[in-house]
């Protein structure tokens, strides 16, 4: 090897082992601090509000519904994120007494946190999501609703609590997506459905007019 080449391979492994102590430092940092700290989802660029949204749900589902070292009402949404359910049913999933949960749901409707898309007598909870929910996750939301019960815009307006703006545009992208059915009286006012791809026509044959035998 000349003397030329000794002197670059010389610079090249000082290179190496610089850029070495400088990944080695950074761990010796990280690990010191514990773990390296994430930014939070509003501090990250390019990231949509919405985005943000998404990602606390999906940490909230570490919550155990049925540990009552967990908040309340923070059970309760994680609940019924998940599917609907009756007041008896959340009392069930969250090992609580029914008569709490009842009080409990009406409290969280009259402050507008969750809406009752069932009846009166029947009824069946939903968390409402509100305006801070993004288009793709309303355009989720409203189609397991409408996969659950046919419901007008002025319903699903009021179930989910985003805005009108939001809600049409959502069901603008739906009706193009999806085969879903207007199951209202007529007129303006439309009533939306998505049949569940399992559903089968259940209508039974007319019933057979047996003849008398004639007699002799």
């Amino acid at each position: 090897m000349t003397q030329g080449n000794e002197h670059q391979m010389d610079q090249l492994m000082g290179l190496i082992k610089a850029l070495t102590h400088q990944v080695q430092g950074l761990t010796a940092k990280v690990d010191g601090d514990g773990a390296a700290k994430k930014p939070s989802a509003a501090q990250r660029p390019g990231r949509r509000r919405g985005a943000a949204v998404h990602e606390a749900e999906a940490e909230s589902t570490a919550i155990n519904l049925r540990s009552k070292k967990h908040p309340f009402e923070a059970r309760v949404k994680v609940a019924l994120e998940a599917k609907f359910l009756d007041t008896v049913g959340l009392a069930r999933t969250l090992a609580e007494a029914p008569e709490l949960v009842a009080s409990s749901l009406k409290e969280l409707q009259a402050s507008g946190k969750v809406a009752n898309v069932g009846s009166e007598d029947l009824p069946m909870w939903f968390w409402r999501p509100g305006t801070d929910i993004d288009h793709q996750g309303l355009i989720e939301l409203i189609k397991r609703l409408i996969s659950h019960i046919p419901l007008s815009a002025s319903v699903i307006l009021r179930a989910t609590g985003a805005t009108r703006r939001q809600v049409d545009a959502a069901l603008v992208d739906i009706r193009r997506a999806e085969e879903i059915w207007d199951v209202g009286e007529g007129g303006r006012s439309k009533t939306y459905f998505i049949m569940p791809k399992y559903a089968r026509n259940a209508k039974l044959d007319a019933k057979p007019v047996l003849r008398r035998k004639r007699e002799g």
